[in-house]
């Protein structure tokens, strides 16, 4: 199959425009393009505003929770710390390997993480957000959460890509910058990538 006809037919996707993108992706992303080998899906933010064709993003190391209590922020901090040695919930950009699940916070982009970095997901975090959801200062209910965080995995990272469902999914990613692509790529960088064609 020619690189052509992976292109989908949108009025602002270009040849020229690919090859600046795919270039730059190659040169900078290695670490999480090696993740990508046989993905059904791509790492996916809600976000305010996307890029026309992509943006470098440097996450913030201090992030504040949108909805989450800020007491249960800072117990999940120093437990995820604990568990992998950072904190998850505030040096982390949270994502998704599901389109739709993007949409709920926001207009959904994609994610290229920049060189080396480090990540905890889990396929299905429904059950977690309920317990957040409960939580009131209630031991019963932190140590029930604390039961669920134990679902997340800190490797293989190309599992969670090969395997998109429609549960709540969440890979939650820790890095110095990450690219920010309109989703109008969406199935050209999945096509691309996932079959290695950067490496023909």
């Amino acid at each position: 199959m020619k690189f052509k006809e992976y292109l989908t037919e949108t009025a602002d996707i270009s040849m020229a425009t690919w090859n600046e993108l795919s270039t730059t992706l190659i040169k900078n992303c290695q670490p999480f393009i090696k993740e990508l080998r046989g993905a059904r899906s791509l790492l996916y933010r809600g976000v305010r505003v996307i890029p026309k064709t992509y943006d470098k993003k440097s996450p913030r190391s201090d992030r504040k929770p949108r909805l989450l209590d800020t007491e249960l922020h800072d117990i999940l901090n120093k437990e995820t710390k604990k568990m992998f040695g950072w904190n998850t919930r505030s040096e982390g950009v949270f994502t998704t390997n599901n389109y739709g699940n993007a949409k709920s916070w926001g207009k959904p982009a994609i994610i290229f993480p920049i060189g080396n970095f480090k990540y905890i997901w889990n396929k299905n975090t429904y059950n977690l957000y309920n317990l957040y959801d409960s939580w009131f200062d209630d031991d019963d209910i932190l140590q029930e959460i604390l039961k669920e965080l134990k679902d997340y995995k800190s490797t293989n990272l190309s599992s969670f890509l090969r395997n998109p469902d429609f549960t709540v999914s969440e890979a939650i990613i820790k890095c110095k910058s990450y690219y920010l692509i309109n989703p109008v790529w969406k199935e050209t960088l999945l096509a691309y990538f996932s079959e290695g064609r950067d490496k023909k």
